[in-house]
């Protein structure tokens, strides 16, 4: 049994390095959030083992590309983490392809999680002081947006109104405090955090963080930074 546990982390910790091959193979060398890929790569081989449990199905590796899309889509899902599970399903099978591919990478299209409407990246438009800037921005007129990673162009997080949006900014900068007085990186900043507030290490990114949540994360990096 123990043979066949090391066997199939082994195989995991193979396919994620495909995984970031390809990402860097499509021109995302940086600017991306590996720890939600990996998440997502994990999440996606939880939800066949699940779901195909003592099946041939249960093994991502038996799937089609075509077959595994449908899977993802049967439920209609608009968070971030179904986003980041078709993306690196794209990867992984790109990644097995006989001749190299290139990942077509975001933006995606993504949704508000305030008014329902969809949400591009797009730029800012005049008279906004923001104007030419991108952002997944509301498409709804209702003033949400997050910004996105440079690298692969997915979104930092959950769309932010204005309150919002001043707690992520006021909390961003509780944390680079923190890092800069005790000189830890920003990884070993985000795992204390995440043991104080229960959370996966992939969940506890200042950007995916709802109101009640950072609220919650500001009593945190207080209490550690005493």
């Amino acid at each position: 049994m123990s043979s066949r546990k090391v066997s199939g982390k082994s195989m995991v910790r193979f396919y994620l390095n495909q995984i970031s091959k390809q990402l860097a193979d499509s021109g995302c060398t940086g600017g991306c959030d590996w720890p939600m890929y990996a998440a997502a790569f994990k999440a996606l081989l939880a939800d066949l083992k699940k779901a195909y449990r003592s099946t041939s199905e249960c093994k991502i590796e038996n799937w089609s590309r075509e077959g595994i899309y449908r899977f993802l889509n049967q439920n209609e899902q608009t968070n971030l983490m179904h986003h980041y599970k078709q993306l690196v399903a794209k990867l992984y099978f790109d990644a097995n392809e006989l001749s190299p591919v290139k990942t077509n990478l975001g933006p995606i299209v993504y949704h508000c999680n305030y008014c329902s409407s969809t949400a591009s990246l797009r730029q800012f438009s005049a008279p906004d002081t923001r104007a030419s800037r991108l952002a997944y921005i509301c498409d709804g007129g209702c003033d949400a947006h997050v910004g996105f990673h440079k690298g692969d162009r997915m979104p930092l997080g959950t769309l932010a109104d204005a309150p919002l949006r001043r707690y992520r900014q006021s909390n961003l900068q509780l944390l680079k405090s923190y890092e800069e007085t005790n000189k830890i990186s920003r990884k070993a900043a985000y795992e204390l955090v995440a043991a104080e507030m229960k959370m996966a290490l992939h969940q506890v990114k200042i950007a995916r963080l709802d109101y009640r949540q950072s609220v919650e994360l500001e009593k945190v990096l207080l209490k550690l930074a005493r």
